[in-house]
């Protein structure tokens, strides 16, 4: 008896093991882990951290380097990358000029991706704001939030385009040289509306063309006669009238005839079948604890 007791213990330790060892297996089929790094020089600002936050995502933020790795589902789209302006500076001496190199908004996820944030010097005293915009080409109407900052004069800084539901950006990534005029530090991110186009299929009805008709002669039409050729009159059918003797479609059952069962109807009414159903429960466990005290006995008398 203690031997059966061990084992069925250890059978169901190892049942728990191999359930707690499924989910980690899954895991690594969910999706693909972008991540991205500030570098040393920086960390993600808090409104970046918001927006990731706000697609949803799955996503793990490191303190001690400030990098975010995000899991993208299979089949969904890249979240969109930090822009220069949203890398809070942590040394002063250094500026953003690409927050993401390489990385493309939107695409879809394919792989593990991870980027690292680029930096240059600051030319102190020699820095100019920057603006960048992001439109619609149509109406001219903003379509995202304007983004500000500063950099060092003929620095190159690169953006990407953010995603922007119901538009499509025209170029995923634009540079932008520093100047020494602030007003003209503007580039402009130009979007198209998504346009949806509804299919509809109409099925044109199929005829067959009646015996003695020309081709595309519409259904019904009764087809000529031969030169020469009478066509009878097509006789009315006959109705019974008042009175007669032609049986109708009313059929009266012969009383003598028992009828049949239907083959859907079950001959135990509900109240039967709970009763067959509590009887065969009560049995098996007057069996059990039978077997159980029988059991026992044994056990006491070895």
């Amino acid at each position: 008896m203690r031997n059966l007791t061990k084992r069925l213990c250890t059978l169901a330790l190892a049942f728990l093991l191999s359930l707690m060892a499924l989910p980690v297996h899954a895991a690594g089929n969910k999706g693909y882990v972008v991540t991205f790094r500030p570098g040393e020089y920086g960390r993600f600002s808090p409104s970046y951290l918001q927006k990731i936050e706000g697609t949803g995502y799955s996503y793990q933020f490191s303190k001690a380097t400030g990098s975010l790795s995000i899991l993208v589902p299979v089949g969904a789209v890249l979240p969109d990358a930090p822009n220069p302006s949203e890398i809070q500076l942590i040394e002063t001496r250094y500026e953003v000029l690409d927050a993401a190199p390489g990385y493309q908004n939107g695409q879809p996820a394919a792989g593990d991706i991870t980027t690292v944030a680029s930096y240059g010097l600051t030319k102190q005293g020699d820095t100019y704001g920057y603006t960048v915009r992001f439109v619609d080409r149509e109406t001219g109407a903003e379509v995202a939030p304007a983004l500000q900052g500063v950099a060092s004069n003929a620095a190159t800084v690169t953006f990407s385009a953010p995603t922007v539901t119901e538009f499509t950006a025209l170029a995923a990534s634009q540079a932008l040289t520093i100047g020494a005029d602030s007003s003209t530090n503007i580039l402009t991110f130009y979007y198209d509306p998504v346009v949806h186009t509804n299919t509809v299929t109409e099925e044109v009805p199929q005829y067959q063309q009646a015996p003695g008709t020309a081709p595309g002669t519409p259904p019904g039409t009764t087809p000529a006669a031969p030169e020469g050729e009478e066509v009878p009159e097509e006789e009315p059918p006959l109705v019974p009238g008042p009175g007669s003797d032609i049986p109708g479609e009313q059929i009266i059952p012969d009383p003598d005839v028992p009828e049949a069962p239907s083959p859907n109807k079950s001959p135990l009414n509900p109240v039967m079948v709970a009763g067959i159903g509590v009887a065969a429960i009560a049995l098996t466990t007057l069996a059990v604890v039978l077997i159980c005290k029988r059991r026992g006995r044994k056990d006491a008398a070895q």
